[in-house]
């Protein structure tokens, strides 16, 4: 119903790609996220979960080329820098793996985020921190410096 009111919008289908994913159909989260992308093509969300999806499947080097892409459309997203990190991790590229979680750590600890429960809780389950993205959005403050704590 949502595809056919806003053809133009793709969170239709990143939510059946997610469904899909999140059901082991690779195929199918694939070929919606795909979709998905087509409509809004700089999507940094959409470029990791195929970037996941590919890794899935088995095809390493495509889900490589997939989260370079996502990291270069947005430079502060740390958890593309994390899943490419774990990627790295599991294909025995350790420096590569230590390098970016490094980023991604660094990254995740400059942004502010807004309370909420639900996205606390799916949070503190890496397998559903895709899930979580999608409720919560960061607050894209740095953190306070000591400095700036001191003085009030």
């Amino acid at each position: 119903v949502a595809s056919q009111r806003f053809p133009r919008h793709s969170r239709p289908s990143m939510l059946r790609a997610l469904l899909a994913y999140a059901m082991g159909e690779l195929d199918t989260a694939k070929s919606h996220a795909v979709e998905a992308l087509t409509r809004d093509p700089k999507d940094v969300f959409l470029w990791n979960l195929i970037g996941q999806i590919e890794r899935s499947m088995g095809n390493i080097s495509r889900a490589r080329a997939i989260f370079r892409r996502a990291s270069e459309y947005d430079k502060n997203d740390w958890y593309v820098r994390d899943c490419w990190s774990r990627m790295e991790w599991d294909e025995g590229n350790h420096d590569m793996a230590e390098k970016l979680t490094n980023q991604a750590f660094a990254l995740r600890y400059k942004i502010l985020y807004d309370f909420c429960p639900l996205a606390n809780l799916l949070e503190d389950n890496s397998e559903f921190i895709l899930m979580s993205r999608l409720y919560h959005k960061p607050i894209l403050e740095r953190l306070p410096t000591r400095k700036q704590i001191k003085n009030g």
